[in-house]
C-alpha cells in the first residue's frame, strides 16, 4: 500500500522540523562557549583591580547584541520553538553577566546599566508569561512596540557611535530612528 503524497511531505517536515530543533538545541554549547572566556577574563580583572583591562570592551556593542537576543527570545516565543528560545535566552543572561562586570568595572555608565537592568528584567518575565500563556495579549503588543522602537533606535546610534573619531559624537541618528520607528509603529496600530 502506497503512502498518499501529501502524507509523505508531512513526514518529511515533520522529520525536518526535528532535525533543525536538535540543532538549535545544539547551539547552547556554542553560545556557552561564546561568552565564557569573556566573563572568565572579566572576573580576573576585576578581582586583580584592573579595571581599566574592562574599557576594552564595548559595552554599546554587547547592548546591541543583548536587545538583539532579547528582541529574537520575544520573536520564538510568540512562535513557540523552545530550543530557540533557550539560544536566545542563554545570550541575554551570558551577555548581561559581562555588562555587570563593565559596569562593576566603571568601564560601563551605572545609569544606562540600570536602565538595560530594567529592560531586561521587564523583557524576560514578559517572554517568560508570554511562553506560559499568562500574559494579557494587550501588554505583549506593547512589549513587541517598544522592543520594536527600542532596537530600531539603538542599532543605528550605535553604528553611527563606531565613527565618533571621524564624525560628530550626536544622538542625532539615534532620534531620527527612534521618530521614524514610532511613527510606523503608531501606523501599523
Amino acid at each position: 500500500i502506497k503512502e498518499p503524497e501529501k502524507s509523505k511531505r508531512n513526514h518529511a517536515l515533520e522529520q525536518w522540523d526535528s532535525t533543525t530543533a536538535k540543532l538549535a538545541g545544539a547551539a547552547n554549547l556554542p553560545f556557552l562557549l561564546l561568552q565564557l572566556p569573556q566573563i572568565v577574563l572579566n572576573a580576573r580583572n576585576l578581582l586583580g583591580g584592573n579595571n581599566a583591562a574592562l574599557l576594552a570592551v564595548p559595552w554599546l556593542g554587547m547592548l546591541t547584541g543583548l536587545l538583539g537576543n532579547l528582541s529574537l527570545a520575544s520573536y520564538f516565543i510568540k512562535k513557540k520553538e523552545t530550543e530557540a528560545v533557550v539560544v536566545q535566552t542563554l545570550g541575554v543572561v551570558f551577555t548581561y553577566v559581562v555588562m555587570l562586570q563593565l559596569a562593576i568595572g566603571e568601564a560601563m555608565p551605572f545609569p544606562h546599566f540600570i536602565a538595560t537592568s530594567l529592560v531586561v528584567a521587564s523583557g524576560m518575565a514578559l517572554n517568560f508569561s508570554k511562553y506560559f500563556d499568562l500574559i494579557n495579549p494587550k501588554i505583549w503588543q506593547l512589549w513587541e512596540d517598544f522592543i520594536t522602537v527600542v532596537g530600531l533606535s539603538v542599532l543605528p546610534q550605535v553604528m553611527w557611535s563606531t565613527f565618533v573619531p571621524y564624525v560628530p559624537n550626536t544622538v542625532l541618528p539615534g532620534f531620527i530612528s527612534f521618530a521614524a520607528s514610532l511613527i510606523s509603529v503608531i501606523m501599523v496600530r
